[in-house]
């Protein structure tokens, strides 16, 4: 039987960071920041808890934390990909899609976010470009966190 190593990826940049773990055991705490952090299974399922709430993960959900929560994750056999976004960044996008005013703030609903086909099709496609490792792999991953970000503004920002 041939077993497969962990598998890690990742991409830091200054308003963002990314990163693709495949393990057969996961398991990972966050630190409270001032960043906002997106995580989901792309494939097997997480066990997560934050703050206040508990539940589970499959890749058909996502949960967004916001900032100063802690979270803690734990799965078997997954390939998890994480995203954590500046506060910054975020808010800057917001204003500029006239979501919100100058000196507000956003949030995301403590609970998972489940069943939005086009924010599925763009973590895999942002996956699927970290894996590439190709040339100009920095230039379509910010357009793809970009364009993830909008989806996660218009739909599930309160």
């Amino acid at each position: 039987m041939t077993r497969s190593p962990a598998l890690n990826r990742f991409l830091v940049c200054p308003d963002y960071s990314v990163y693709y773990r495949k393990a057969k055991h996961f398991e990972w705490e966050s630190t409270p920041g001032s960043d906002y952090l997106l995580v989901t299974p792309l494939s097997g399922h997480l066990e997560y808890s934050t703050n206040n709430e508990r539940g589970h993960l499959d890749s058909s959900r996502v949960v967004i934390l916001n900032p100063y929560t802690t979270l803690r994750v734990v799965g078997n056999y997954v390939d998890v990909l994480q995203l954590s976004i500046s506060s910054a960044l975020l808010i800057q996008l917001a204003i500029s899609m006239n979501s919100i005013p100058p000196k507000s703030t956003i949030a995301f609903p403590p609970e998972p976010l489940t069943n939005d086909d086009s924010l599925n099709r763009l973590l895999l496609s942002l996956q699927k470009e970290l894996l590439a490792d190709e040339p100009g792999r920095e230039i379509l991953m910010r357009a793809l966190v970009e364009q993830m970000l909008v989806q996660v503004l218009r739909q599930h920002s309160v």
